[in-house]
């Protein structure tokens, strides 16, 4: 555990797809690290435990045309409070621009 401040460490990227014939289309990983440092847990005792916590992601989004665009996401976390075990997400977006 950190002493004093928390730590966070944060990464990610996106990149445009390969294929020549969906230049609009794109996709991007990232991940988390929470290291839940001890004046944060002393402050929340009363409340409950809580530990490290970490994730990652990807998700992908097509531009079948310039107006819309799909996005399919899936994450990973392991979240801090110690009660819940890790756990998949996943989610679809639709954005329409007018």
């Amino acid at each position: 555990m950190a002493t004093g401040a928390d730590t966070v460490a944060r990464s990610a990227g996106k990149a445009s797809a390969s294929t020549s014939g969906r230049p609009l289309d794109c996709f991007g990983v990232g991940c988390f690290f929470y290291d839940v440092g001890d004046s944060l847990q002393d402050a929340v005792a009363s409340v409950g435990s809580f530990k490290d916590e970490q994730g990652v992601e990807a998700c992908y989004a097509v531009v079948p045309v310039p107006w819309l665009r799909l996005t399919a996401d899936v994450q990973w976390a392991n979240p801090a409070n110690g009660a819940n075990g890790s756990t998949w997400l996943g989610g679809l977006r639709m954005r329409v621009e007018f």
